[in-house]
């Protein structure tokens, strides 16, 4: 299980440009939508990368006081999943503009998320990498 969870770097070499599914979350707690949720996003295309949201920046948006499992037990969890093949443990979200750059992933899968946030995320992202 271990040997899927590795560094972006390590992850950039085994992949092809245009191939991968990228998803990111904090995973935490994990249950039954994030496990439905990347069964999904496996579907899309393979392979599957879950990007895993460091304890600071967890902990940044749910709160300093707020309990949470660390982020090498999440990402265990999620490399224990058959179809999921890499975790990466980072602190950007999948859906970070450097982080598409480097992979070039032919899907990115947004979760549900505040209407307004994801508007202006698409367009954001339709600008720097769609130009027409």
């Amino acid at each position: 299980m271990s040997s899927k969870i590795l560094s972006l770097k390590r992850v950039m070499g085994l992949v092809r440009p245009h191939t991968v599914t990228l998803i990111g979350s904090s995973f935490c707690p994990f249950n039954r939508y994030y496990q439905r949720l990347l069964l999904w996003a496996s579907k899309k295309s393979r392979p599957l990368i879950a990007i895993v949201q460091t304890d600071y920046i967890v902990k940044i948006r749910r709160g300093f006081g707020s309990s949470l499992e660390y982020a090498n037990i999440r990402a265990s969890r999620i490399a224990a999943l058959p179809f999921v093949d890499y975790v990466v443990v980072a602190a950007r979200q999948a859906h970070d503009p450097k982080l598409i750059k480097l992979l070039s992933p032919r899907f990115v899968i947004l979760q549900r998320d505040h209407p307004r946030y994801l508007e202006n995320l698409i367009q954001e992202l339709k600008r720097r990498f769609c130009p027409l």
